[in-house]
């Protein structure tokens, strides 16, 4: 029942980070439970402007750990066990001034776009 319930929760939550799609939420042990979870790249590539590129990733196991008796008084406790993440160069050629210029101008076009939505 209450992975029922959970499902549609989590996948707010966490789909913009994860891959969800058929993955079953295990409610057993009071906790809810994803296993072997991949990583969304473009969220990571895209929302973050890391220096590099994230070519893969996945979490063998993320637990939640809601306290429904007393949610209001203690705090939500999200586990995550063993996540491997592959990192790379955004290019495999030599470092290029220009791409890089091109690179920071689409990131702070992005960070205009995302402070004039807050403005609105």
């Amino acid at each position: 029942m209450v992975s029922v319930l959970a499902q549609p929760l989590i996948e707010k939550l966490f789909s913009k980070f994860l891959k969800l799609q058929g993955r079953k939420v295990d409610a057993t042990d009071g906790g809810l439970t994803l296993r072997r979870v991949e990583l969304r790249e473009d969220f990571i590539n895209d929302e973050l402007a890391l220096p590099v590129v994230l070519r893969g990733g996945m979490i063998s196991e993320i637990v939640v750990e809601v306290p429904w008796t007393r949610i209001r008084t203690e705090s939500v406790v999200v586990r995550i066990v063993q996540p491997v993440l592959l990192f790379a160069p955004h290019s495999e050629s030599e470092w290029d001034p220009v791409s890089e210029q091109r690179r920071k101008a689409v990131i702070k076009e992005k960070t205009l776009q995302a402070l004039r939505r807050a403005a609105a």
